[in-house]
């Protein structure tokens, strides 16, 4: 059981696992699993979601990391180019884009604990032009994870589930949920096999031949589970995120 840390302290929560969220993320990530042609994606995800947020999709870690990965990559030349156009991307000065630009990408948050400098560079793309807090709403958190996970196999020689996680952890913050002990790969699919999450994915080869893209995943996941976008979250076509 979860305890709640403010307000009524000592008040006792459901286990996170008992939430609306993962039975959202649950049928997401196998539609992505699905759709993308990666097989393993599934349990790939639920794993890495048990470890950075315990499946609540409004994580969001505001500390030194997220500022220090959004400044290292928004001095790239083709990071630069690639977001010239976002509204949100914080100009040479302030009163380009508005107060307090930097503060929107200087984060690590969502079900997979994305910096969103990282999230929204899709191969395609198709997220130049996504405001950064769109991490946060599941179809589009799904689906900028998938499409890291492709972009994460280039230079991996036969590469494996296993690959990607150790990449995944390298090139990107490991954040990890309060509720959660630090754990390997191997656990936290132990901790999400009551959601199906299967073990023996690990050394799996990982082949990318057939992933249709970011759009094309975004546009099913959307189609697949509209209930999973609800008040909580801003209600945002693909049209409008990608016009």
């Amino acid at each position: 059981m979860h305890t709640s840390q403010a307000g009524n302290q000592g008040t006792e929560l459901p286990p996170t696992m008992d939430l609306p969220e993962w039975s959202w993320l649950l049928r997401l990530v196998r539609v992505a699993e699905r759709v993308s042609g990666l097989d393993g994606l599934a349990s790939f995800l639920l794993a890495k979601a048990k470890q950075a947020s315990d499946g609540v999709p409004s994580v969001v870690f505001q500390d030194e990391r997220g500022a220090e990965v959004f400044r290292a990559h928004a001095q790239d030349d083709s990071y630069q180019r690639y977001f010239r156009t976002n509204p949100w991307w914080p100009g040479e000065e302030e009163s380009e884009r508005g107060l307090g630009m930097e503060d929107r990408w200087s984060f690590l948050g969502g079900w997979f604990g994305l910096p969103p400098v990282m999230a929204l560079s899709t191969a395609d793309g198709a997220g130049r032009r996504h405001d950064p807090s769109y991490v946060f709403m599941p179809h589009f958190a799904v689906a900028y994870a998938t499409d890291l996970v492709v972009r994460l196999l280039p230079g991996l020689e036969a590469p494996s589930w296993a690959d990607v996680w150790r990449r995944w952890s390298r090139m990107l913050p490991t954040v990890t949920a309060p509720s959660q002990a630090q754990g390997t790969f191997e656990d936290f699919l132990a901790r999400t096999h009551r959601w199906g999450s299967d073990a023996s994915i690990v050394e799996r080869p990982l082949r990318a031949e057939g992933y249709p893209g970011f759009t094309r995943v975004t546009r099913q996941l959307q189609s697949s589970e509209p209930a999973a976008v609800d008040i909580r979250w801003v209600t945002l076509s693909l049209a409008d995120a990608t016009a």
